[in-house]
């Protein structure tokens, strides 16, 4: 043997398995076994599949049984066991983000890595398996010793097709980013296309068979046997070949017997070889020349080594042998298996049960959980000494009742949110019968005579309080008796528990389970004339600050009228979206094209704006992501539009269109209205040397360093934000070294429009302002419930609701540990001990902090100062020199940014709006009663709310992000900007770039180009691709409900002709390109193939969604009527909207009203017309075609008055069929 456990030798070898030569000596190797344990089954089974895992740290072990055994860490602690299948062995294991594939010889199984399982999958291709890989999010490739490959879709469990690969089968397959390698036991190895599965090469690399190979950049290294005299003899060296010129490279001679190999990942030119005995040496691919060597040797006890895996972070190997043993070396026993591993889930620590002295009297037996029995206790009394005593029904909500609507005999009311769908918590009356209360039990159930209760009512008598108050957070324990204790402010009715603490209703993120919107729906979420807009992916959490400026009058008519010719320009997606709440009356938007083209803008990705749908759920960051997206925006907008003359003058393909409109002649800035001119100073405080330089911004940052948490009143803050002083070292032209510089910054020209980031993401300015709202209180506060921390005498400590105990108990030394321990005082949620406030016993407590109006002043020493205009009795007027001159100006709060923070739950936290909406908005809107008003948008929520409510915030959940501030009064210019139509009939313009290509539509003549007024049919079709499937999770009632909405993208829109002569021929048949991931491209339902919406190997017209979209939005200003089949859905993905008066949709046409089906286009053309389509695809154009025939039928019958019994007939008809359309058309109605 080379060494026992670990070594490391240098020199030569005599033969991998013969002894090694007397001069070698044995040093502490780069890799040292840590641990060998036998696996569940190793008495009787060998390892035969071994993979660590590559999201977790954890290792998967198969073995020959069938069983599979994980473990976790390093130390090797069993994490879950099961059996997989019987009488067959593990082949291979494969690990994806949410769940393992387990491959056997005739099946795969997919589980959690909890262990339970998903799916299993066999099918007459499985016939004897033996490896697979992952070609893609959602597919993997089987191979195994059959004739062909077998493409599998993980996520509809569904084999999609097969693959040839020759008689030899398939043992091993490897991904290499040209090539899908497929090694097979003859010795070949064949590269095949990863997209069509077709033979490209083939490499002969063993003439007897192939035992392992493995790919790393451009190199594919193999080891296996040669044929010699008929019999198989093993190659001691390595075969190596370069995958860029398909040639050969030096083979690497190796001293042990190879038979499985793989690269370092952390190495790219090491590669490691392990022989049957257990023996393995680490070689260099590159550096041949070096006389050193690595062998190690792994205790395998004379058993044959069958698996072997190597780690992503290259800091462990693990090893499977045919006794059972799972052995593991480490170069680090600290590292971990991979470099970003999440964190495991492992099961909920089990409740300790408290002590009790058998001498105390006093001591409460019930409090000791009993298992559930169906056999009587022995301290049950007789049934022939009790009576009956019915328990008192439980008082209901004040709340619950003045909202209750009566059906009969039956109340209906909205849940407030304070108790759980479908169940009523029954609370102990506390102030009751003192015995009851003193024995520890609730006047409830059935009482003896002698006092003494049956069942301890509300508590079930197998389960203790302390395990009643941990799961459902009502219940707080304090003494002997374990009375309820409840704390209910006397000023709002709505009640609010010790340690569940409850946001207010307008205010909470809103989880919507339904896939569209209706106007029944809104009722309870908005009943307004104002729009909201749908949070549909993880990027809405925008939408907030896209309310607060689309009610800036200037900004929203500067969008409005701006358009260019870049696809991924965000002004005019803005202009787009702020037209669609300009028309829309309640029902929301949906703001997915603007939030399509922001995905695609290099700076927001550069700044870590967008966010993944992996990442919708960490929500916590939001107070950060939305100030830096409030600078970003204002740039992007300034940079797509601020250069619009020169874009003339220039007119060359990103030119832009926009009606200037000058506010002061020397600003070049679009967005001036948010622009303050600053003078910086820089003055070397050693030679005086002095530097001044005039810049502009768009936004302040609120800076909190002077305050040091006692003074963070908000014009004190602000007066520092704006007009900041520092020294700090700097370099001196004039002294030629770095020099103590005195830098400040005063504004030279105020902002009509003051925008304002808070900044109180950082936690020690957090704490701070947290700490200057608590002395706004008045010391009132009750004291922080202490019954958690300070047990009654002789029961033992319990965690708090809601956080969970550390598995390690008092055996945790770390001291950041963020589970709760036994004697150790932990942080409270601020991340500091101390008492609990008012602000954290009630949501609806509030105090103010920002100023209605307040005064900015620059005197001609260009010293600033801010006041509140309201703590002032006497404020003198302005001047109006200096108002002029831009240096003084009174600003007004309209509009703020809030985070929503949950500090039990970072999956709820939200962002809201509070804004003052102005009377042009009400004009719009045609909002009665009202010319002005504050309301608060929460996505498609919109209520209106108290003018107190954007001044006041709360340090435990409502914290400022983003401040808004307007001149008073503001210029005129700044409140209107008329706008006119800038989608023109210039879009249907024929491209330059399309002239000589063949095109399937007839584009309009000029003749043909539709006017305002003028009556103009289109008959429309849209196609969709699937970019995100529909998530969906079963409810305690047993329904479905949507967790998330399917997300579609329009791949093809078609418009017909609807009238004249050429009637029923397209003029737009568009292809529209996608840079997003498609995972399902629904062909069968959409036509559209894989490659469609390439324009580099797309046959077809391919074109952005911008260019279409604006000519569907001409058709819809021009007055244009559509006709189609589910234009709601049609319309509602291409994110158009269009006016009901303006659809006619053959759904709705041939609609017979009290029946529940809506007839499809299939059974309608077949029914009406005779004709049978979509018998194999959809195809737009002839969907298209048949609702307008559809129409042009409906007509007719609407003209003869035969239109009602058409529609029974139709009704009447699909019941017979079935809704089922024969395979040949009925000729009996045409």
């Amino acid at each position: 043997m080379l060494g026992v456990g670990r070594g490391l030798y240098y020199g030569p070898v005599e033969s991998g398995n013969g002894p090694a030569d007397s001069t070698q000596f044995e040093q502490v190797g780069e890799f040292q076994k840590t641990q060998s344990v036998l696996v569940d089954g190793g008495d009787r089974y060998g390892v035969s599949a071994l993979t660590i895992d590559t999201s977790e740290e954890l290792i998967w072990i198969g073995n020959q049984g069938g069983h599979v055994t994980s473990y976790y860490g390093a130390n090797l602690e069993k994490y879950t066991s099961f059996q997989v299948v019987n009488n067959q062995e593990i082949r291979q294991i494969l690990t994806f983000d949410d769940l393992i594939l387990i491959l056997s010889q005739t099946q795969l199984r997919g589980q959690i890595r909890r262990g339970i399982p998903v799916f299993t999958h066999a099918s007459e291709n499985f016939m004897d398996m033996q490896c697979m890989l992952q070609t893609s999010p959602t597919t993997v490739l089987f191979g195994g010793h059959q004739e062909y490959l077998v493409e599998y879709d993980v996520t509809q469990s569904m084999e999609l097709r097969t693959a040839h690969v020759g008689e030899s089968g398939c043992a091993i397959l490897r991904n290499h980013g040209r090539y899908i390698c497929v090694g097979q036991p003859s010795g070949h190895i064949q590269l095949l296309d990863p997209r069509t599965y077709v033979p490209e090469q083939a490499i002969e690399a063993h003439s007897g068979s192939l035992s392992d190979f493995d790919v790393h950049g451009n190199l594919l290294v193999t080891c296996g046997f040669s044929a010699r005299h008929g019999n198989l003899s093993v190659d001691r060296f390595l075969k190596v070949y370069d995958l860029r010129v398909l040639r050969a490279l030096a083979p690497i001679q190796i001293s042990v017997d190879p038979f499985m190999l793989r690269f370092l990942p952390s190495f790219s030119s090491r590669i490691a070889t392990v022989s049957p005995s257990g023996q393995m040496e680490i070689s260099e691919t590159q550096a041949l020349t070096t006389s050193n060597i690595m062998l190690y040797q792994v205790t395998t006890s004379g058993s044959m080594c069958l698996a072997y895996d190597v780690s992503s972070s290259c800091h462990h190997m693990a090893f499977g042998d045919s006794a059972g043993y799972l052995h593991l070396f480490s170069s680090n026993p600290a590292a971990m298996f991979n470099s970003y591993s999440r964190e495991t889930e492992f099961a909920d620590p089990l409740p300790s049960l408290p002590p009790m002295n058998v001498t105390d009297e006093m001591a409460c037996y019930a409090s000791v959980a009993l298992p559930l029995m169906h056999t009587p206790l022995l301290s049950e009394w007789p049934s022939e000494v009790l009576q009956p005593v019915y328990r008192k029904a439980p008082e209901v909500d004040r709340q619950i009742l003045q909202s209750m609507k009566m059906v009969g005999t039956i109340g209906y009311a909205p849940n407030p949110g304070t108790y759980r769908r479908n169940q009523m918590q029954y609370k102990p009356n506390t102030g009751g019968q003192s015995h009851s209360i003193q024995s520890g039990m609730a006047t409830s159930g059935t009482v003896s005579p002698f006092g003494h209760a049956k069942s301890f009512s509300p508590v079930p008598p197998y389960l203790s309080p302390n395990h009643l108050a941990n799961n459902q957070g009502s219940y707080l324990y304090s003494g002997p008796g374990m009375k309820a204790t409840v704390y209910t402010p006397k000023h709002h009715a709505r009640p609010y528990y010790h340690g569940k603490f409850m946001i207010p209703k307008r205010y909470a993120k809103i989880d919507w389970k339904k896939s569209a919107f209706e106007e029944s729906d809104m009722e309870s979420f908005n009943r307004t004339q104002f729009s909201g807009l749908e949070a549909i992916t993880a990027n809405s959490y925008c939408n907030s600050m896209i309310q607060v400026l689309y009610h800036f009058e200037y900004l929203r008519g500067t969008l409005l009228n701006h358009l260019c010719k870049r696809e991924a320009c965000l002004s005019c997606e803005l202009g787009f979206l702020f037209h669609m709440l300009d028309q829309s009356k309640s029902i929301p938007c949906s703001g997915s094209n603007f939030l399509r083209a922001f995905r695609v803008v290099p700076e927001a990705s550069a700044l870590g704006l967008i966010l993944q749908e992996s990442q919708s759920k960490k929500r916590s960051a939001f107070l950060r992501l939305i100030q830096s997206w409030n600078r970003f925006i204002l740039h992007q907008i300034q940079t797509e539009v601020g250069k619009t003359e020169f874009d003339k003058k220039g007119s060359n393909g990103n030119s832009c269109r926009t009606t200037p409109n000058p506010i002061f002649p020397t600003a070049d800035s679009v967005l001036k209205i948010f622009v303050m001119k600053q003078e910086n100073t820089n003055r070397c405080t050693r030679c005086g040397r002095e530097e001044k330089k005039e810049s502009e911004v768009l936004l302040s940052n609120m800076s909190y360093s002077f305050a040091g948490g006692r003074h963070c009143e908000f014009v004190k803050i602000l007066q520092k934000s704006i007009s900041p002083e520092q020294t700090t070292p700097a370099w001196c032209d004039k002294c030629e070294k770095y020099q103590p510089t005195f830098q400040s910054r005063v504004p030279k020209a105020l902002p009509p429009i003051l925008s304002l980031n808070s900044c109180l993401d950082n936690s020690n300015d957090f704490l701070g302002w947290k700490n200057y709202m608590q002395s706004l209180l008045p010391d009132k506060s009750p004291p922080a419930d202490i019954s958690t921390e300070f047990p009654p005498k002789g029961q033992s400590p319990v965690a708090p609701p809601n956080v969970r105990s550390c598995r390690y108990g008092k055996n945790c030394m770390r001291p950041d540990c963020k589970f709760w321990h036994e004697g150790r005082q932990g942080p409270n949620k601020e991340g500091e001990p101390g008492k609990a406030s008012e602000f954290d016993l009630n949501p609806e407590i509030q105090a103010k902090w920002l100023p209605k109006t307040i005064r900015i002043q620059i005197d001609e020493s260009n010293q600033v100062s801010v006041s509140d205009i309201e703590e002032i009795a006497q404020m003198e007027d302005l001047n109006r020199d200096m108002v002029l001159k831009q240096r003084c100006a009174d600003y007004e709060l309209c509009g703020v940014v809030i985070f929503v923070r949950d500090a039990e739950n970072e999956e709820k936290c939200n962002l809201v709006s509070i804004v003052h909406v102005d009377e042009p908005y009400f004009e719009r809107a045609k909002q009665e009663n009202n010319k002005s008003g504050w309301f608060l948008f929460n996505d498609f929520c919109v209520r209106e709310v108290a003018e107190s409510e954007a001044y006041s915030f709360n340090p435990k959940w409502k914290i400022p992000a983003v401040i808004f501030y307007r001149m008073k009064p503001l210029a005129a210019e700044f409140q209107r900007l008329e706008t006119h139509q800038v989608i023109t009939a210039e879009v249907f313009k024929e491209k330059e770039g399309i002239k000589n290509k063949k095109l399937a539509y007839k584009p309009l003549s000029p003749d043909e180009l539709p006017k305002k007024g003028e009556p103009f049919c289109v008959a429309i079709d849209a196609e969709f691709v699937t970019l995100g499937q529909e998530e969906t999770e079963l409810r305690s009632d047993g329904k479905l409900a949507t967790v998330k909405p399917q997300q579609l993208s329009v791949a093809r829109v078609t418009c017909l002709r609807g009238q004249g002569q050429l009637e029923g021929t397209p003029f737009i048949d568009d292809y529209i390109s996608t840079q997003e991931v498609v995972v399902d491209y629904l062909t069968k339902y959409s036509g559209i193939q894989p490659g469609d919406l390439d324009a580099n190997f797309s046959s077809k017209y391919v074109t952005g969604l911008k260019s279409v979209y604006m000519k569907l939005r001409f058709l819809v200003d021009i007055g244009a009527k559509f006709v189609g089949h589910g234009l709601n859905n049609d319309f509602k993905v291409i994110n158009l909207l269009v006016p009901q008066d303006q659809v006619l949709d053959t759904v709705n046409l041939f609609y017979l009203p009290n029946q529940r089906r809506m007839v499809s286009l299939k059974f309608l053309a077949w029914h009406f017309l005779g004709m049978i389509i979509q018998s194999e695809t959809h195809d737009s154009v002839e969907d298209a075609r048949t609702a307008l025939a559809l129409y042009r039928k409906y007509e007719e019958l609407e003209k003869t008055g035969k239109l009602e019994e058409a529609l029974i007939d139709l009704y009447e008809a699909g019941k017979k069929a079935q809704w089922q359309v024969p395979n040949e058309c009925d000729k009996k109605v045409t």
